[in-house]
């Protein structure tokens, strides 16, 4: 087997880019807070009730069989003493956000992918002048020092962050790898399809009826093969330069066209007055992602609730906006001193927010409500805390 990519159009660049993966995240921040439920096997679950989901398993717990989306009866069948807890999402922002600063010190390019991963860019920073492997085991380190002392992660180098995502998945816990044009196709050969991070099931029985079996297979594909036989798009363009190290993605966020909040409620609501105080906790939250006020949403939500003229228990609830723009281009308003004053007070309150925590500043019919579709954590990118987003 080639070992340097000769003849397949590998990028035979340096690798640029880390990959960080925080293990077991949710799990073992609860474990960094609580020392007593170090060494236990613990599940981070909403609601920490028998019916809900495991949304992240100690290590302790995964060595036991417990496994991530998997529901919380079946994993107290496996581990009688598995230790169930309520997400705390300020405690897991606030380790985020320490993580990102000490990532910010290798680099002004960080990108936060989730709350337990981020990629770093890198590319002229005086960190490719030394071993990249020391550089990884000199952010452990500095993890365990200035984060957590309980926390680890996997960390992966390569030339674009997909394949430095997948350098940090071969080594769970606690790993650090490296993939360049030297050993690709060696890691290839000993994945499947599947491990590799975007291709579910039903797109590798597409692959397999292509001909592509194996992620060696898929490397040596040519894109005419990728992007008309597999993906039928240009889809298959990104699969053939990313596989090769070349990168896809990008360290600038895109803008945001659309935010939603949404929540399931332990139990069906049928009273105007908690309807209107779940719409503003809601609207509220999204004012807050989106620097606005969140008022003026509560409003036009509670008018087309009352236009629906729906007299049935509501059993979950979200609200979404959709076609965003920045607020350079928004349209002017008539009372520009009453919108300036009011997204002063929206300012005010996201810092004392960002200071003192989300329930410093709260509307007055939310008072002493903190049990109203109380904060969780989403899979994907978290709310805007102290001006990042992550």
């Amino acid at each position: 087997m080639r070992s340097s990519g000769e003849g397949l159009g590998i990028n035979p660049a340096a690798p640029t880019v880390l990959f960080l993966d925080l293990n077991a995240a949710f799990a073992s921040i609860e474990q960094q807070h609580r020392p007593e439920l170090r060494g236990r096997p613990v599940a981070v679950c909403p609601g920490a009730v028998r019916a809900s989901t495991v949304i992240s398993a100690s290590r302790e717990a995964r060595a036991l069989g417990v496994r991530t989306i998997m529901r919380v009866y079946e994993a107290l069948r496996i581990c009688p003493d598995l230790v169930l807890l309520e997400p705390n999402a300020a405690r897991y922002r606030e380790v985020s956000e320490r993580l990102l600063r000490l990532l910010d010190s290798y680099s002004p390019r960080v990108l936060p992918l989730s709350i337990d991963e981020a990629a770093v860019d890198l590319a002229g920073t005086p960190s490719l002048r030394r071993d990249l492997l020391d550089v990884g085991r000199e952010v452990k380190r500095r993890l365990r020092d200035e984060v957590g002392d309980w926390l680890t992660c996997s960390i992966g180098f390569s030339t674009n962050i997909f394949l430095a995502k997948q350098a940090a998945e071969l080594e769970k816990p606690d790993g650090l790898q490296l993939i360049d044009h030297r050993n690709l196709e060696d890691v290839l050969s000993r994945l499947r399809l599947t491990d590799l991070t975007g291709v579910s099931e039903a797109n590798a029985t597409r692959m397999r009826r292509a001909g592509i079996i194996t992620p060696v297979h898929l490397l040596q594909a040519s894109r005419h093969t990728l992007r008309r036989q597999v993906f039928g798009s240009i889809v298959g363009e990104a699969w053939y330069l990313r596989l090769r190290g070349y990168e896809t993605e990008s360290f600038e966020e895109a803008a945001r066209k659309s935010v939603s909040h949404s929540h399931v409620l332990p139990r069906p609501v049928s009273d105007p007055g908690e309807v209107r105080a779940l719409m503003l906790r809601f609207c509220d939250r999204l004012g807050r992602r989106l620097r606005q006020e969140g008022q003026g949403l509560f409003g036009l939500a509670c008018e087309l609730w009352e236009r629906m003229g729906e007299g049935r228990p509501i059993r979950a609830m979200g609200i979404a906006l959709s076609e965003l723009s920045t607020a350079a281009v928004s349209q002017l308003d008539l009372f520009a001193a009453e919108e300036s004053r009011s997204e002063r007070v929206s300012a005010l309150q996201d810092r004392l927010r960002d200071r003192f925590g989300e329930r410093a500043v709260v509307a007055a019919r939310l008072l002493n409500r903190g049990d109203l579709a109380p904060d969780r954590i989403a899979f994907g990118k978290l709310p805007p805390v102290g001006g990042r987003r992550v």
